[in-house]
């Protein structure tokens, strides 16, 4: 937890990857080009039907996957103070799994 990589579900055998140029959710990335991989499962494979990418709180990018295993990528460029993370939710509920936020400096 101090290493802030983590992330949130009411699932217990959910497993999800965020990550923005190899560096994993939780981390400090330096502003410019950003390149973001997000990857998610379940242990139940259970089906994701949608996946959005938040900048600063605003949805920027959203997904529909229908996937036991959705692997997506993103870029853009990020500037200092900017920060990014990712909800998904499962088919069947709103409750999403939400990851820590990388930031840009």
């Amino acid at each position: 937890m101090k290493a802030r990589r983590f992330y949130t579900s009411r699932d217990k055998n959910l497993d999800f990857s965020f990550k923005c140029n190899d560096a994993e959710m939780g981390s400090k990335v330096p502003a410019g080009p950003l390149d973001f991989r997000i990857e998610a499962g379940d242990g139940d494979d259970e089906v994701f039907t949608r996946v959005q990418l938040l900048k600063n709180g605003a949805v920027i990018q959203s997904w529909t996957p229908d996937s036991t295993r959705p692997s997506l990528t993103y870029s853009t460029t990020g500037d200092p103070g900017d920060y990014y993370y990712v909800r998904a939710y499962q088919w069947g509920t709103e409750w999403a799994a939400i990851s820590s936020p990388i930031f840009i400096e």
